[in-house]
């Protein structure tokens, strides 16, 4: 039997609460990197991989997808998902900032 929380509903699985905590994360992600398909999942020891679960490489085009793709793979296996940068790009990574959850202040 299920236990009830104080709002009289069953409390949410681990799962599904770190499902719902990823969508949140990737509806974050901008257009501007969404619409590109330099997109792979990331398995849990964070290796690139296809869409449909093979590897995939940073250097080889080929076997990146598009964001949705990826998304859905990700969310059918628990996985993350991961965006390749290249020379090409018009933006890049500031590693010196700090990403923090929550609004913006």
């Amino acid at each position: 039997m299920e236990s009830e929380n104080s709002m009289g509903g069953t409390p949410p699985s681990v799962q599904d609460t770190a499902r719902d905590t990823r969508a949140a994360l990737w509806a974050l992600i901008p257009p501007e990197l969404r619409e590109r398909a330099q997109w792979v999942l990331a398995a849990p020891d964070k290796s690139p991989r296809t869409p449909t679960g093979s590897h995939a490489s940073s250097t080889d085009p080929k076997t990146w997808s598009d964001f949705e793709t990826v998304a859905r793979a990700a969310r059918e296996r628990g996985w993350g998902v991961g965006f390749v940068l290249t020379n090409d790009d018009p933006f890049y990574v500031d590693w010196g900032t700090v990403i923090r959850m929550g609004p913006p202040r």
